[in-house]
């Protein structure tokens, strides 16, 4: 479970950092590109089970939309999704973390990133808004067996961004 490991490190220091100046500053003002996106919304879990599927217990079948940072993750039992704002820093600070490779004709910009020997990461550019999409290489799977996947779950996510 890493990947909650570092959602909840993202909420943290996003806590953290904007603490004390929430308090002193006015709410802003919505962004030209609109409210914010709930990440559970674009890509609904029986949309999601169709490409990752994934069998738990039922009381543990259910959507986690988790707020951050401007946008929105929604973590599923074999895949977590992240919508918010692009940043191209974003982007940059993701290359310290090992090679991305660019994936053509997939939104904007796309990058697919392998983490360690577990889990994969696709970043894809959709006008302002960043879909970045996490899931594990289990047993067999490798970067190249679980990338269709990912493609298609980021298909379906870009045509709702639009």
């Amino acid at each position: 479970m890493p990947r909650v490991v570092v959602v909840l490190a993202l909420v943290a220091v996003s806590a953290a950092t904007l603490g004390l100046q929430l308090f002193a500053q006015k709410p802003a003002a919505p962004t030209a590109t609109g409210a914010r996106f709930n990440a559970c919304t674009i890509l609904p879990r029986e949309e999601v089970k169709k490409i990752f599927p994934w069998s738990v217990d039922p009381i543990l079948d259910k959507d986690d939309e988790v707020q951050f940072d401007g946008g929105s993750a929604c973590i599923y039992p074999s895949v977590h999704v992240y919508v918010g704002e692009y940043s191209a820093a974003k982007i940059e600070a993701k290359r310290k973390d090992g090679p991305l490779t660019s994936i053509a004709g997939l939104g904007d910009e796309a990058f697919i990133q392998q983490k360690g020997k577990n889990w994969v990461e696709l970043y894809v550019k959709v006008g302002r808004r960043l879909l970045h999409i996490e899931t594990d290489i289990l047993g067999g799977d490798t970067l190249e067996s679980v990338k269709p996947s990912m493609i298609a779950l980021a298909r379906a996510g870009i045509a709702k961004l639009r």
